[in-house]
């Protein structure tokens, strides 16, 4: 996010003050980000019923998180799909085929197309967070919003202890951003 011709990383985090060398604080500043940039406005959003922007958030978000967990392969090998069928299947517990459908009908439809394909749709009376009924997805968006919020709990868990998962991580967040903090780190210098 840009404001006053500061990049940031997260809110109150600039970009070129990300340390990717220290652990704790790159931990610490990733969920900053997943909570500020988010899981707070998703929230804000779920309080007024507002279903459809809520759930172009979660979907971004559950993207990111394929992105930046073990389910990625940083060699560019596994396809975007792929992962995130993974990581929904991972996170809301339902089978691959509905994962696949709920990529293609809510991911895919509110990011690429701007609509929720095949029937699909956001329902805040489902008692699931993501259910398959009549052949269609039903997302309730405050459920997604609330196991997210578990899943992040226990994946900063793993970042903290397992070494695999935080390497791999490191590994992401270096691919994304490591030459942009280098960009405005030597812009603040001239």
């Amino acid at each position: 996010m840009r404001i006053s011709d500061i990049v940031y990383f997260a809110p109150n985090i600039r970009l070129r003050e990300l340390d990717l060398s220290d652990k704790n604080a790159l931990i610490n500043a990733f969920e900053k980000r997943v909570r500020g940039f988010y899981l707070e406005p998703i929230k804000e959003l779920n309080d007024k019923e507002m279903a459809f922007a809520a759930g172009i958030i979660e979907f971004s978000m559950i993207d990111a998180f394929a992105r930046y967990s073990d389910n990625y392969k940083s060699k560019g090998k596994e396809k975007v799909g792929e992962r995130m069928v993974k990581m929904l299947s991972e996170i809301f517990q339902i089978t691959e085929n509905i994962a696949r459908k709920t990529y293609n009908d809510f991911r895919n439809g509110l990011l690429h197309e701007n609509h929720i394909k095949n029937c699909s749709c956001f329902d805040y009376k489902s008692s699931k967070s993501i259910s398959l009924e009549q052949n269609s997805v039903i997302v309730n968006p405050l459920k997604v919003q609330e196991e997210f919020e578990k899943y992040l709990e226990k994946y900063l868990e793993k970042l903290n202890t397992e070494v695999i998962t935080y390497n791999k991580f490191l590994s992401n967040i270096k691919m994304d951003f490591e030459e942009e903090i280098k960009h405005f780190r030597q812009a603040e210098k001239v």
